[in-house]
């Protein structure tokens, strides 16, 4: 599924996968609400939310937004230290 792409785009859409699927993986939101998230940060509609469809833009947005939720969620579970 998705648009043809070169070597480098490939690596950038696996990576962007991987980040996303952690945000479900983690327990951080359902899958359901991971693709709702990829939805709207994509400013696209539900059913043509697929990182085969990125551009290497697109999928720099997925990869750092990703880490962005992931790391907030880490700080906030971290207990503090003194």
């Amino acid at each position: 599924m998705g648009r043809l792409a070169n070597g480098q785009l490939r690596a950038l859409r696996r990576e962007a996968h991987r980040h996303f699927d952690r945000l479900h993986l983690s327990g951080l939101m359902s899958r359901k609400d991971a693709y709702i998230w990829l939805a709207a940060i994509l400013q696209a509609p539900l059913s043509q939310t697929h990182i085969g469809y990125l551009s290497d833009y697109y999928c720099r947005q997925v990869i750092d937004e990703s880490k962005r939720l992931l790391e907030n969620r880490k700080q906030i579970q971290a207990p503090e230290r003194r």
